[in-house]
Protein backbone atom coordinates (compact mmCIF):
# COMPACT_ATOMS: atom_id res chain seq x y z
CA UNK A 1 0.00 0.00 0.00
CA UNK A 2 1.24 3.52 -0.73
CA UNK A 3 -0.15 6.55 0.77
CA UNK A 4 -0.02 10.00 -0.22
CA UNK A 5 -0.84 13.68 1.05
CA UNK A 6 -4.14 14.73 -0.65
CA UNK A 7 -2.83 18.09 -1.47
CA UNK A 8 -0.48 18.36 -4.80
CA UNK A 9 3.02 19.08 -5.04
CA UNK A 10 5.99 19.62 -7.35
CA UNK A 11 7.83 19.36 -4.31
CA UNK A 12 9.33 15.30 -3.43
CA UNK A 13 8.28 14.90 0.38
CA UNK A 14 9.54 12.83 3.18
CA UNK A 15 8.70 9.20 2.31
CA UNK A 16 8.53 6.09 5.47
CA UNK A 17 8.90 2.79 5.03
CA UNK A 18 6.54 1.36 7.19
CA UNK A 19 8.16 -2.12 8.18
CA UNK A 20 5.15 -4.63 8.85
CA UNK A 21 5.43 -7.44 11.92
CA UNK A 22 3.57 -10.41 12.73
CA UNK A 23 0.48 -7.98 13.14
CA UNK A 24 -2.84 -9.93 12.26
CA UNK A 25 -3.64 -9.37 7.90
CA UNK A 26 -0.58 -7.58 7.46
CA UNK A 27 -0.07 -4.41 5.58
CA UNK A 28 -3.80 -4.24 6.72
CA UNK A 29 -3.29 -4.50 10.30
CA UNK A 30 -5.26 -1.44 11.73
CA UNK A 31 -2.40 -0.31 13.21
CA UNK A 32 -0.50 -0.10 10.50
CA UNK A 33 -2.98 1.65 8.45
CA UNK A 34 -3.83 3.67 11.31
CA UNK A 35 0.05 4.94 11.51
CA UNK A 36 0.45 5.43 7.55
CA UNK A 37 -2.87 7.70 7.21
CA UNK A 38 -1.52 9.79 10.12
CA UNK A 39 1.70 10.16 8.58
CA UNK A 40 0.48 11.21 5.60
CA UNK A 41 -1.94 13.71 6.39
CA UNK A 42 1.37 15.28 8.60
CA UNK A 43 2.59 15.27 4.77
CA UNK A 44 4.44 12.27 4.22
CA UNK A 45 4.62 9.71 1.61
CA UNK A 46 4.54 5.90 2.92
CA UNK A 47 4.91 2.29 1.81
CA UNK A 48 3.64 -0.29 3.44
CA UNK A 49 4.60 -3.91 1.93
CA UNK A 50 3.68 -7.22 2.82
CA UNK A 51 7.10 -9.15 3.94
CA UNK A 52 7.40 -12.84 2.44
CA UNK A 53 5.13 -15.26 3.61
CA UNK A 54 3.26 -12.45 5.76
CA UNK A 55 -0.74 -10.96 5.48
CA UNK A 56 -1.90 -11.39 1.56
CA UNK A 57 1.66 -13.42 1.06
CA UNK A 58 0.91 -15.68 3.52
CA UNK A 59 1.12 -18.56 0.29
CA UNK A 60 4.30 -17.98 0.35
CA UNK A 61 5.13 -19.94 3.51
CA UNK A 62 6.86 -17.98 6.44
CA UNK A 63 7.02 -19.59 9.90
CA UNK A 64 8.56 -22.53 9.23
CA UNK A 65 10.34 -22.36 6.26
CA UNK A 66 13.85 -24.16 5.82
CA UNK A 67 15.43 -24.52 2.65
CA UNK A 68 17.02 -20.40 2.44
CA UNK A 69 19.18 -21.38 5.88
CA UNK A 70 20.24 -24.59 4.07
CA UNK A 71 20.62 -22.37 0.77
CA UNK A 72 23.03 -20.08 2.60
CA UNK A 73 21.21 -17.66 4.14
CA UNK A 74 17.89 -16.93 5.76
CA UNK A 75 14.81 -15.94 5.65
CA UNK A 76 15.31 -12.24 6.96
CA UNK A 77 17.83 -12.12 4.96
CA UNK A 78 15.62 -12.67 2.55
CA UNK A 79 13.14 -10.11 3.75
CA UNK A 80 15.86 -7.36 4.60
CA UNK A 81 16.97 -7.78 0.57
CA UNK A 82 13.18 -7.07 -0.54
CA UNK A 83 13.37 -4.05 1.99
CA UNK A 84 16.36 -2.58 0.63
CA UNK A 85 14.63 -3.13 -2.99
CA UNK A 86 11.79 -1.01 -2.05
CA UNK A 87 13.90 1.63 -0.65
CA UNK A 88 16.26 1.84 -4.09
CA UNK A 89 12.64 1.54 -5.68
CA UNK A 90 11.04 4.62 -3.47
CA UNK A 91 14.52 6.81 -3.72
CA UNK A 92 13.91 6.95 -7.72
CA UNK A 93 10.46 8.66 -7.65
CA UNK A 94 10.11 11.88 -8.26
CA UNK A 95 7.59 12.75 -5.55
CA UNK A 96 10.54 11.48 -3.14
CA UNK A 97 12.68 13.59 -1.33
CA UNK A 98 15.32 11.07 -0.84
CA UNK A 99 17.50 12.56 1.59
CA UNK A 100 14.21 12.76 4.28
CA UNK A 101 13.76 8.72 3.57
CA UNK A 102 12.90 6.92 7.21
CA UNK A 103 12.13 3.37 8.22
CA UNK A 104 9.64 2.49 10.90
CA UNK A 105 8.69 -0.75 12.68
CA UNK A 106 7.23 -3.03 15.49
CA UNK A 107 7.68 -6.16 16.71
CA UNK A 108 8.86 -8.27 13.32
CA UNK A 109 8.81 -4.50 11.96
CA UNK A 110 11.19 -3.32 15.03
CA UNK A 111 13.67 -6.35 13.97
CA UNK A 112 13.63 -5.45 10.10
CA UNK A 113 14.32 -1.33 10.66
CA UNK A 114 17.29 -2.57 13.15
CA UNK A 115 18.87 -4.83 10.46
CA UNK A 116 18.61 -2.15 7.48
CA UNK A 117 20.67 -0.22 9.85
CA UNK A 118 24.34 -1.80 8.26
CA UNK A 119 22.89 -1.98 4.79
CA UNK A 120 20.74 1.35 3.98
CA UNK A 121 22.81 4.43 4.53
CA UNK A 122 20.14 6.51 2.74
CA UNK A 123 17.89 6.18 5.68
CA UNK A 124 17.51 9.40 7.79
CA UNK A 125 15.32 8.79 10.42
CA UNK A 126 14.40 5.28 12.00
CA UNK A 127 12.21 4.08 14.58
CA UNK A 128 12.25 0.25 15.76
CA UNK A 129 9.84 -0.87 18.89
CA UNK A 130 9.01 -3.76 20.48
CA UNK A 131 12.08 -5.43 19.67
CA UNK A 132 15.42 -3.71 21.10
CA UNK A 133 16.47 -5.49 23.58
CA UNK A 134 19.50 -9.23 22.71
CA UNK A 135 20.07 -11.20 20.98
CA UNK A 136 21.49 -13.59 22.67
CA UNK A 137 17.97 -13.37 25.04
CA UNK A 138 16.12 -14.30 21.93
CA UNK A 139 18.72 -17.24 21.30
CA UNK A 140 17.57 -18.78 24.86
CA UNK A 141 13.91 -18.92 24.56
CA UNK A 142 12.61 -22.27 25.30
CA UNK A 143 10.15 -21.40 22.36
CA UNK A 144 9.57 -22.45 18.72
CA UNK A 145 10.60 -19.63 16.89
CA UNK A 146 9.20 -17.73 13.99
CA UNK A 147 11.85 -18.70 11.56
CA UNK A 148 12.14 -15.46 10.47
CA UNK A 149 13.35 -14.51 14.09
CA UNK A 150 16.24 -16.99 13.31
CA UNK A 151 19.50 -14.89 12.87
CA UNK A 152 22.17 -17.42 12.13
CA UNK A 153 25.42 -17.02 14.43
CA UNK A 154 24.55 -13.78 15.11
CA UNK A 155 25.28 -14.22 18.83
CA UNK A 156 28.79 -15.44 18.60
CA UNK A 157 29.51 -12.16 16.37
CA UNK A 158 27.66 -8.97 17.85
CA UNK A 159 24.75 -8.01 20.03
CA UNK A 160 21.60 -5.42 19.23
CA UNK A 161 23.01 -2.15 20.58
CA UNK A 162 26.51 -2.64 18.43
CA UNK A 163 23.52 -2.55 15.81
CA UNK A 164 21.49 0.45 17.03
CA UNK A 165 24.74 2.61 17.46
CA UNK A 166 25.81 2.20 13.79
CA UNK A 167 23.13 4.94 13.24
CA UNK A 168 24.71 7.38 15.28
CA UNK A 169 24.50 10.23 15.15
CA UNK A 170 21.04 10.53 13.35
CA UNK A 171 17.66 10.90 14.58
CA UNK A 172 16.43 7.29 16.15
CA UNK A 173 13.42 6.45 18.40
CA UNK A 174 13.50 3.08 20.64
CA UNK A 175 10.47 2.09 22.25
CA UNK A 176 8.19 -0.75 23.84
CA UNK A 177 5.24 -1.32 26.15
CA UNK A 178 6.01 -1.80 30.26
CA UNK A 179 3.52 -4.84 30.04
CA UNK A 180 5.47 -6.35 26.94
CA UNK A 181 5.26 -9.69 27.54
CA UNK A 182 7.71 -10.75 25.12
CA UNK A 183 10.81 -8.64 26.09
CA UNK A 184 11.61 -7.73 30.04
CA UNK A 185 11.55 -4.06 30.33
CA UNK A 186 15.19 -4.38 32.13
CA UNK A 187 17.00 -5.66 28.63
CA UNK A 188 15.35 -2.36 26.97
CA UNK A 189 16.75 -0.52 29.27
CA UNK A 190 20.34 -1.97 29.49
CA UNK A 191 20.35 -2.08 25.34
CA UNK A 192 19.23 1.96 25.99
CA UNK A 193 21.91 2.85 27.75
CA UNK A 194 24.92 0.93 25.31
CA UNK A 195 23.25 2.91 22.43
CA UNK A 196 23.27 5.99 24.13
CA UNK A 197 26.98 5.89 25.10
CA UNK A 198 27.67 5.94 21.09
CA UNK A 199 25.43 8.99 20.84
CA UNK A 200 27.37 10.41 23.58
CA UNK A 201 30.70 10.09 21.33
CA UNK A 202 29.08 11.71 18.90
CA UNK A 203 27.87 14.52 20.66
CA UNK A 204 24.31 13.55 19.14
CA UNK A 205 22.46 12.80 22.55
CA UNK A 206 19.73 14.85 21.24
CA UNK A 207 18.87 12.85 18.50
CA UNK A 208 18.46 9.70 20.44
CA UNK A 209 14.86 8.66 22.36
CA UNK A 210 14.43 5.81 23.89
CA UNK A 211 11.02 5.49 25.86
CA UNK A 212 9.11 2.90 27.93
CA UNK A 213 5.46 3.87 27.77
CA UNK A 214 2.27 2.19 29.39
CA UNK A 215 0.98 -0.88 27.19
CA UNK A 216 1.77 -3.99 26.01
CA UNK A 217 3.23 -5.50 22.78
CA UNK A 218 1.75 -4.18 19.92
CA UNK A 219 1.63 -0.56 18.42
CA UNK A 220 -1.52 1.58 20.44
CA UNK A 221 -2.55 5.28 19.81
CA UNK A 222 -0.16 6.70 22.50
CA UNK A 223 2.91 5.19 20.33
CA UNK A 224 1.55 5.88 17.27
CA UNK A 225 1.05 9.27 18.24
CA UNK A 226 4.69 9.70 19.80
CA UNK A 227 6.39 8.09 16.53
CA UNK A 228 4.05 10.70 14.59
CA UNK A 229 5.79 13.57 16.60
CA UNK A 230 8.97 12.19 16.33
CA UNK A 231 8.98 12.18 12.63
CA UNK A 232 7.46 15.23 12.00
CA UNK A 233 10.20 16.68 14.26
CA UNK A 234 13.21 15.23 11.89
CA UNK A 235 12.02 14.85 8.68
CA UNK A 236 10.13 18.67 8.84
CA UNK A 237 6.69 17.17 8.76
CA UNK A 238 3.40 19.29 9.30
CA UNK A 239 1.31 19.83 11.87
CA UNK A 240 -1.92 17.41 12.24
CA UNK A 241 -3.87 15.66 14.96
CA UNK A 242 -3.82 11.83 14.96
CA UNK A 243 -7.66 10.69 14.00
CA UNK A 244 -7.78 7.22 16.14
CA UNK A 245 -11.16 6.63 14.38
CA UNK A 246 -10.25 7.84 10.69
CA UNK A 247 -11.61 5.14 8.41
CA UNK A 248 -9.13 2.06 7.49
CA UNK A 249 -9.48 0.11 4.49
CA UNK A 250 -11.14 -3.46 5.71
CA UNK A 251 -8.86 -7.10 5.77
CA UNK A 252 -11.20 -8.59 2.64
CA UNK A 253 -9.03 -5.17 0.49
CA UNK A 254 -6.35 -7.16 -0.73
CA UNK A 255 -4.45 -6.43 -3.92
CA UNK A 256 -5.38 -9.70 -5.36
CA UNK A 257 -9.02 -11.64 -6.24
CA UNK A 258 -6.47 -14.69 -5.39
CA UNK A 259 -2.69 -16.04 -4.97
CA UNK A 260 -1.50 -16.81 -8.28
CA UNK A 261 -1.20 -20.31 -8.39
CA UNK A 262 2.02 -20.06 -10.24
CA UNK A 263 4.00 -17.20 -7.72
CA UNK A 264 7.53 -18.49 -6.13
CA UNK A 265 7.29 -19.95 -2.59
CA UNK A 266 9.84 -18.88 0.15
CA UNK A 267 11.82 -21.84 -0.69
CA UNK A 268 11.59 -21.68 -4.15
CA UNK A 269 12.51 -17.98 -4.17
CA UNK A 270 15.77 -18.68 -2.16
CA UNK A 271 16.57 -21.69 -4.70
CA UNK A 272 16.46 -18.79 -7.56
CA UNK A 273 18.33 -16.39 -4.99
CA UNK A 274 21.14 -18.25 -4.39
CA UNK A 275 21.46 -21.09 -7.41
CA UNK A 276 21.55 -23.68 -5.16
CA UNK A 277 19.49 -27.37 -5.36
CA UNK A 278 18.34 -28.19 -2.16
CA UNK A 279 15.91 -30.99 -1.34
CA UNK A 280 12.07 -30.28 0.22
CA UNK A 281 11.10 -31.36 3.30
CA UNK A 282 14.22 -30.31 5.66
CA UNK A 283 13.62 -29.88 8.88
CA UNK A 284 16.08 -27.52 10.95
CA UNK A 285 17.85 -29.74 13.06
CA UNK A 286 18.66 -31.01 9.18
CA UNK A 287 20.49 -27.43 8.39
CA UNK A 288 22.04 -26.93 12.22
CA UNK A 289 22.79 -30.43 13.43
CA UNK A 290 24.03 -31.27 16.74
CA UNK A 291 25.27 -34.54 19.00
CA UNK A 292 22.17 -35.70 20.50
CA UNK A 293 20.36 -38.47 20.69
CA UNK A 294 17.45 -39.67 17.98
CA UNK A 295 15.02 -39.69 20.60
CA UNK A 296 14.69 -36.67 22.60
CA UNK A 297 11.93 -36.00 25.66
CA UNK A 298 9.93 -33.07 25.58
CA UNK A 299 11.53 -30.50 27.53
CA UNK A 300 9.03 -27.81 27.06
CA UNK A 301 5.39 -27.06 26.04
CA UNK A 302 6.28 -24.45 23.79
CA UNK A 303 7.76 -26.47 20.75
CA UNK A 304 9.91 -30.28 19.88
CA UNK A 305 13.07 -30.12 21.83
CA UNK A 306 14.99 -30.95 18.93
CA UNK A 307 13.75 -27.74 17.18
CA UNK A 308 14.45 -25.69 20.05
CA UNK A 309 17.81 -26.65 19.84
CA UNK A 310 18.57 -26.70 16.63
CA UNK A 311 17.04 -22.84 16.93
CA UNK A 312 20.33 -21.94 19.57
CA UNK A 313 22.69 -23.94 17.28
CA UNK A 314 21.52 -21.32 14.47
CA UNK A 315 22.06 -18.34 16.29
CA UNK A 316 25.57 -19.83 17.72
CA UNK A 317 27.07 -21.22 14.40
CA UNK A 318 26.42 -19.41 10.95
CA UNK A 319 27.84 -21.99 9.08
CA UNK A 320 25.47 -24.42 8.18
CA UNK A 321 26.81 -27.71 8.27
CA UNK A 322 23.84 -29.26 6.24
CA UNK A 323 23.31 -33.14 7.69
CA UNK A 324 21.32 -34.28 4.44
Amino acid sequence: LFYAPNESSDTPRPTVLLCCGHGLHGKLNPAYQRMARHLARRGANVLCPDNIGQGERTPMGHRGVVVPFAAGISLQGMIVMEALAWLNWLSERDDVDSSRLAAIGNSGGGTLTLLLIPFAPQLAAVVSTGYPSSFNFIARKEKKHCHCNILPGITSQLEMHHIYSCFAPKPLLLMQGNGDPLFPEDLFHLNARQVRRAYQQTDAVDQLQTIVVPGGHSWDDQRLQHIGQFLADHLQLNAAEYDPAEPILPETDTCLSAWPTDALDADALALQITGRDIPQGLNLWNVFPMDAPDELPAASTRGETRQILAQMQAFLDGDRTCAI
